[in-house]
């Protein structure tokens, strides 16, 4: 799992020069501001009695109240997300993904920067805030930001989180959606792998205890009733392994081990 460590037009271009990418949207600013604008500029609009002087000169306070209370909202967010780019390139994730939160915290209306959402949930995962990497993650999708990345890393970090079943159902989701994508071909293919060993190991577990029994005279024979039944049992478990393994070799021809392990799965369906 990478983060994104081209979005931040903030830090490589100066704070000044990314002013024009921070309006101020503070809606009561605006509407201040266009209001003030009109008394000062053009008062034959306004049907009230024309301004006194100090009335005017109030309200052109406020206007400038306004622009500067916007702009210091700006350059705080882009403080607070400079702050998250330079610990995020010194790996220190938990102060990265604080300030970036802050600097969410402060953004306003303004288009949102969802590389550092995604940074956000790059962040979240690596200091093991699970729920949190999952949130920023969806937002990221939601916003079309990386969607097959972003969606592969919520396999990941389910997996991380031994969330099994959202595991599964999220890798699954990613497969019929991106069928070509690499990453989800292949952490697919090792799932299957994953699967199909457990049954195996299963089915050889069984076996091996069935046999002890016999030695052992628990069972009489081969031919005891209850023998039978756990040769059944891992007969099974043998045989239930080989669809997961010829998923696993669909999606990974090369899979020399999912290929050995599917012929000695068969053999023992054939022996037992």
């Amino acid at each position: 799992m990478y983060y994104d460590p081209g979005y931040s037009w903030v830090s490589s271009q100066g704070f000044f020069k990314s002013l024009r990418y921070v309006p101020i949207n503070f809606e009561i600013c605006n509407k201040l501001v266009i209001l003030t604008s009109t008394l000062l500029l053009n008062q034959r609009f306004i049907y009230v009695k024309p301004l006194k002087l100090k009335t005017m000169k109030k309200m052109a306070f406020i206007l400038f109240l306004c622009l500067g209370f916007g702009t210091l909202f700006a350059q705080e967010s882009v403080k607070l997300q400079n702050a998250g780019n330079d610990a995020l390139k010194a790996k220190d994730y938990a102060k990265a993904l604080e300030n970036y939160e802050k600097a969410l915290a402060v953004w306003g209306t303004q288009p949102q920067d969802f590389g550092m959402i995604y940074n956000c949930a790059f962040c979240a995962f690596q200091v093991k805030d699970y729920p949190k990497a999952i949130k920023y993650f969806d937002q990221s999708i939601a916003n079309n930001y990386k969607p097959e990345d972003a969606l592969f890393n919520k396999v990941i970090v389910y997996k991380a989180a031994k969330n099994n079943d959202e595991y599964v159902k999220v890798l699954a989701e990613g497969l019929k959606k991106y069928p070509e994508n690499a990453k989800f071909k292949g952490e697919a293919a090792r799932n299957y792998l994953f699967e199909a060993v457990g049954h195996y190991n299963r089915g050889n577990a069984i076996l091996k205890g069935a046999i002890e029994k016999v030695t052992a005279k628990k069972f009489k024979d081969a031919k005891d009733p209850l023998y039978k039944a756990e040769i059944a049992k891992a007969k099974k478990e043998f045989s239930d392994a080989i669809p997961s393994l010829d998923r696993a070799i669909e999606l990974n021809p090369a899979d020399a081990k999912a290929k050995e392990l599917k012929e000695s799965c068969e053999k023992q369906v054939k022996t037992l």
